[in-house]
């Protein structure tokens, strides 16, 4: 008969395989690392924040100066989610916003500016909780559910201000102006950052 071995591995009823540490079994099967916590903006996090401050800057390309500050912003808030760094988010998200704000002043529909608002508050959002998740759980968390439901929410919580702000607009102005554009940005600006 065979002895078992002092570091043979035995499934324990959590679900943590043996008694080192060094993996766990998940409750899909799947078999996770957990010998070493790894820091870092899990995936989803990362794609869903590239995504809104590209399509951020994208709306931003009718007025060229506006597009290269949106452009510099989306870069550098890519950048931010890669190395997990929050000021470099935090300046990335300030020339989005500076982009957006040049695109009304220099006369930009109404249309590309809440639509550049509305993304760049979701990568914002997107980054913050990236950042958020990476430093608590470790880029190798199981954070999809999380990560959606979150940019879900941030999509919904920005969108339905930005839609009744433009339904606003359109009643009371019949065409828009630059200072009533510029206006409008700020103000779903600071109404998306107050439902949040």
């Amino acid at each position: 008969m065979v002895g078992v071995s002092a570091d043979s591995r035995a499934a324990a009823p959590d679900g943590t395989e043996g008694s080192d540490g060094q993996s766990t079994l998940a409750a899909d099967g799947e078999r996770i690392d957990t010998a070493e916590f790894v820091a870092g903006v899990p995936t989803l996090s990362r794609a869903v924040t590239a995504t809104a401050a590209l399509v951020a800057a994208a709306a931003l390309t009718p007025v060229p100066i506006a597009a290269a500050a949106g452009f510099l912003g989306a870069v550098v808030v890519v950048v931010a989610v890669q190395r997990a760094a929050r000021r470099l988010l935090d300046a990335g998200v300030a020339a989005l916003v500076a982009g957006g704000l040049a695109a009304g002043a220099l006369g930009a529909g109404p249309e590309p500016l809440l639509v550049a608002v509305g993304a760049t508050l979701v990568a914002y959002d997107a980054g913050e909780t990236g950042i958020s998740i990476g430093e608590q759980l470790g880029r190798r968390a199981r954070s999809r559910r999380l990560v959606a439901a979150r940019a879900a929410t941030s999509v919904g919580l920005t969108a339905v201000p930005t839609a009744v702000a433009y339904g606003a607009f359109r009643l009371s102005t019949g065409a828009p102006s630059t200072a009533a554009v510029t206006l409008l940005v700020v103000g779903v600006l600071l109404v998306a950052v107050a439902l949040r």
